[in-house]
């Protein structure tokens, strides 16, 4: 997953929006506990458990049970693991169109097939329109973005604050937790979904800005690029990070190749990565 996919994390917002009961106010964090578990510990079948407790809740003004329904309906889709048909009956009509689209099982192991071999030769069957791959979350997404418009701002900077507490202490730095969170908007845009990432970089990136490229993008974009081989040429590097350090150079590539400008613009975008490639030196090595 994408997500961090901390994409599921964001969904909590709605909670602040109902009156509920002192002892019920803790049940969104049981929505970011279950995302940790997946990305963070990798024990899929207890994310699940936690995300159909979540979904299960049906107190009213609950909207985070509507990200837990949407990340299951996305694992069932992957046949990640035996999961019942999660409960759409009362979904918002706006959510139906995107559930009943993930009501279909994905053919793994053919995709698993294709992205098998030299990375050069899936590089280039999966550019093809046969051989391109489907976007795996297909759901929360969209999830995220009707639960992000039943809520003011206020709302939002109120739980991205509580939460953001909640994850350091649960988990570690809030260093570690914002380069999550931008691996996961460098992911949305690898992928084209440009509401998705808008969205990530609005709840946990409020008061960023990108660094300054002023001048020929041409320079800029060298830096990044020779910065981009630095990171890859490191032995320790996971290979999941790896694999997407490689997407985003293919991707600056191909921008830069029809507009520099275009490409420029792409970088400056990516949190934490916009200044580790377009940044100055750091000092004192």
């Amino acid at each position: 997953m994408t997500a961090r996919r901390r994409g599921l994390l964001c969904a909590g917002v709605a909670a602040l929006a109902v009156a509920a009961p002192a002892q019920d106010r803790d049940a969104p964090a049981s929505m970011h506990a279950a995302w940790l578990v997946e990305v963070m510990d990798l024990d899929v079948p207890r994310a699940i458990t936690g995300y159909q407790r979540v979904a299960a809740d049906v107190r009213p003004g609950h909207l985070e049970r509507w990200i837990a329904t949407a990340r299951l309906l996305e694992l069932r889709r992957l046949q990640a693991a035996a999961i019942p048909p999660p409960d759409v009956g009362e979904a918002p009509a706006a959510l139906r169109p995107l559930f009943q689209a993930a009501a279909s099982e994905l053919p793994t192991a053919e995709l698993l097939a294709r992205v098998r071999g030299e990375p050069k030769d899936v590089l280039q069957q999966i550019s093809t329109d046969a051989g391109r791959l489907p976007v795996l979350r297909s759901v929360v997404p969209g999830a995220e973005e009707w639960l992000m418009s039943q809520i003011g701002p206020s709302l939002r900077d109120r739980w991205r604050q509580r939460m953001a507490s909640f994850a350091t202490r649960a988990r570690g730095s809030e260093a570690t937790n914002e380069r999550i969170y931008a691996a996961d908007v460098l992911r949305a845009e690898l992928q084209g979904q440009t509401a998705q990432a808008n969205a990530l970089r609005t709840l946990y990136f409020a008061d960023w800005r990108p660094p300054s490229a002023a001048g020929d993008p041409g320079p800029h974009l060298a830096r990044a690029r020779a910065r981009l081989d630095t990171m890859l040429a490191t032995d320790a590097l996971p290979a999941t990070q790896a694999a997407m350090l490689r997407e985003l150079a293919e991707a600056i590539d191909q921008r830069a190749a029809t507009s520099p400008a275009t490409a420029l613009a792409f970088v400056r975008r990516l949190p934490i990565y916009a200044e580790r490639l377009l940044g100055p030196e750091p000092t004192g090595r």
